[in-house]
């Protein structure tokens, strides 16, 4: 099995850092973390701007913080749950609030951990579908978009799913397994009707096969289900 390596471990503890902070309702100052963890500021930038982009935050003349409108308290479960959902979970051994109250009740000089993950080829905006596309898997809605020049419709999507440097749209459509990557979508719309997810075909969405085969999944599907448009 391979171990996490030592980038992603800065970057975990980082992140770590930063929610528990923002939680609290601390103002951040991107100078003074970008020093603190030895980093560029475009790599503090990157954080708010990319990686934390499910959290309403604004961007101050003094730095970041949670919008007004969230409560600017959470608890370790908070943390542990956002955890989960990002998948960082299985990187470690354990994490629960033991180990974040080691990393997180004092002002450590460096991390004590090093992961490393290659980033995304090409970043999806952060304005673009991305934040809808996480609300319609949510919401269990769906979407439509348009890719190549044609509109498609009423698109079950059940994962985003992040892969050897690509994003992928992964759910249902006209009853069958749909991928697509998500770069190449434009103008991506909500709708309000609500779908009911297959749990059957929501776990061949994790399996590993599945997921290394998304780079191919276009050509294959083409084979399979030559008249599907």
């Amino acid at each position: 099995m391979a171990q996490p390596s030592p980038r992603h471990d800065r970057l975990v503890h980082r992140l770590a850092y930063i929610l528990t902070h923002l939680f609290k309702g601390e103002t951040l100052s991107p100078r003074v973390l970008a020093a603190e963890f030895n980093v560029s500021l475009r790599t503090i930038q990157r954080d708010f701007h990319e990686r934390l982009v499910y959290l309403d935050i604004e961007q101050q003349e003094e730095g970041y913080r949670l919008a007004g409108g969230q409560s600017a308290l959470r608890t370790d479960s908070d943390i542990l749950q956002f955890a989960q959902i990002t998948d960082i979970t299985p990187l470690f051994p354990v994490l629960d609030r033991k180990l974040l109250s080691l990393l997180l009740s004092r002002h450590a000089q460096g991390s004590p951990y090093v992961v490393y993950h290659a980033p995304p080829k090409a970043l999806p905006s952060v304005y673009g579908g991305f934040a809808l596309i996480t609300q319609a898997i949510l919401d269990n809605r769906f979407i439509h978009y348009e890719i190549g020049g044609k509109t498609t419709h009423w698109v079950a999507p059940y994962k985003l799913t992040y892969f050897n440097g690509h994003w992928y749209v992964c759910g249902v459509m006209n009853g069958l397994i749909h991928a697509v990557e998500l770069l190449h979508l434009r103008d991506v719309g909500l709708s309000a009707r609500h779908f009911k997810p297959d749990t059957a075909l929501l776990q061949r969405m994790t399996e590993r096969a599945f997921i290394q085969a998304l780079p191919h999944f276009q050509y294959i599907k083409g084979i399979l289900h030559p008249h599907q448009t």
